[in-house]
């Protein structure tokens, strides 16, 4: 339901950025400012190598980026963005190595060192990821990004105790946000605080029903307390979403055979069997169930299936722009590399990676909580869908064409900066009504979005008209 608010929303947003995007230019605008500029200045290639970076197109975000370098080898701003565009192509050693180089010019750049925090953290470097989150929050305390990132980092060390008074403080700042409160949850399953940590999985589960992760979790949570027949349910809507997910699947025909519904269990490890070989957890139960099926029934071998089945908890975090990465980054090997880099060329901008330039250049940073909450709309929401996929596309097709510009300009003139935000913020204040919105029929959610729909018809068009009708009136008058 929230994806179908998301998406009425999103219908709006896109007539007010067509409307303003005629007033900049067009795809023809677009394909001038991405090319090989001869004459650029610092300030101009990087903002050609941040629309390349947002659009995911690493490799020429870091031409340009090494362009500007070649003018002031010395600046920290570019040598930070250079920093990102190495971290998201999973350069993570040689983004570890700019990151410090900025630091050294610039010791107290928040976000740079709350990035390298999050680098050495996907290295396992955990120790030294603290360090340098803790330098961040000793000049923002209330980074709620960074508190939530070093929770996690305490966790990949084993100290639930510590992790869990870092989740507790990022969600004093943001206490409806799904990073801190699953990750509390999930902290609280690996502490057997089982009855605790349902309570957090039903807040995330309240604000996005359909989040597979939080399923399962609540799923395994509840048969940990022995109420099998509710696991199953969460086990279920788990599987829905991901049908091959081997832990909803261990954990379901565990509970099954709980139930003593052997055959149903059975069936279940076979399933995860053929797609991995080697679980242990299912070659046990397997063999338990083989058993029981035949009425030989040995509860220590069940036991034993039980202590082979250890779900992974995935935790998560925000990365330097505010994408969802989860606790294991898949090995893509060179040739995968050179044909997603390939495709990305192909196609140009991407659903997926693409960044909202305007409201990163109004807020910033990309950091900007108005930034995140818009990427949060879309990475968590609007792209789990087909049509939002094919919707963004659409919408980068228009967006990406004078983005750019409408940024550019931004930042070279701080009164038309202050001009926009004016303009964006009512619709982005807007869009938060979905995160505390509780809709349960399609005929809801359909009302509610035009009603927003309607609000900011309201707010742009309806108020400023009454406005000038007022005045023509007093004037004839």
């Amino acid at each position: 339901m929230i994806k179908s608010k998301i998406f009425l929303s999103i219908i709006f947003l896109t007539v007010i950025l067509i409307f303003t995007g005629n007033q900049f230019g067009n795809a023809e605008n677009n394909e001038e400012v991405m090319k090989e500029p001869e004459d650029k200045s610092v300030d101009e290639l990087v903002d050609i190598g941040s629309a390349y970076l947002d659009q995911g197109q690493y490799e020429e975000a870091l031409k340009y980026f090494d362009r500007a370098l070649k003018i002031d080898p010395n600046d920290p701003y570019v040598l930070g963005y250079k920093g990102d565009a190495l971290l998201d192509f999973g350069k993570f050693d040689e983004a570890v190595v700019i990151y410090k180089r900025a630091l050294e010019i610039d010791p107290g750049d928040v976000i740079t060192l709350a990035n390298l925090g999050y680098t050495l953290s996907l290295l396992e470097r955990y120790d030294e990821a603290l360090v340098y989150y803790d330098k961040a929050l000793s000049i923002e305390d209330d980074d709620f990004i960074t508190l939530n990132n070093k929770g996690k980092t305490l966790f990949s060390l084993g100290k639930h105790d510590e992790a869990l008074v870092y989740f507790d403080k990022a969600l004093d700042i943001v206490p409806k946000d799904i990073y801190p409160l699953s990750n509390k949850g999930s902290t609280l399953s690996q502490m057997e605080r089982y009855e605790e940590a349902l309570n957090y999985f039903d807040k995330v589960l309240k604000i996005d029903p359909n989040n597979k992760t939080t399923l399962y979790e609540k799923g395994y949570a509840l048969s940990q307390l022995d109420r099998y027949e509710e696991s199953l349910d969460y086990y279920d809507r788990a599987l829905k979403f991901e049908p091959s997910n081997v832990d909803a699947l261990v954990g379901k025909a565990i509970a099954l055979c709980e139930l003593e519904k052997y055959s149903k269990a059975k069936n279940l490890f076979d399933k995860v069997l053929a797609i991995e070989p080697e679980n242990k957890a299912a070659t046990k139960g397997l063999k338990f169930t083989s058993n029981a099926i035949q009425g030989k029934i040995d509860q220590n071998e069940l036991e034993q299936t039980k202590d082979e089945f250890s779900p992974e908890k995935i935790l998560l975090d925000y990365t330097p722009v505010g994408i969802l990465v989860q606790e294991l980054v898949p090995e893509v090997s060179a040739e995968e590399e050179t044909n997603q880099q390939t495709s990305q060329n192909n196609q140009g901008p991407t659903s997926d990676n693409g960044g909202c330039l305007i409201a990163t250049a109004t807020y910033g940073s990309e950091l900007a909580p108005q930034v995140q909450q818009l990427r949060e709309l879309r990475d968590n929401t609007l792209l789990e869908t087909n049509s939002g996929k094919n919707f963004m596309n659409a919408f980068n097709g228009i967006y990406y064409s004078f983005s750019p510009i409408v940024a550019d300009y931004e930042r070279e003139n701080p009164l038309f900066k202050e001009a926009v935000k004016l303009a964006i913020t009512p619709m982005i204040s807007s869009l938060s009504i979905l995160n505390i919105a509780d809709m349960e029929t399609e005929t809801e959610v359909l009302g509610f979005g035009i009603s927003l729909i309607v609000l900011n018809i309201g707010m742009y068009f309806g108020i400023p008209a009454f406005a000038i009708w007022k005045i023509k009136k007093f004037s004839n008058s």
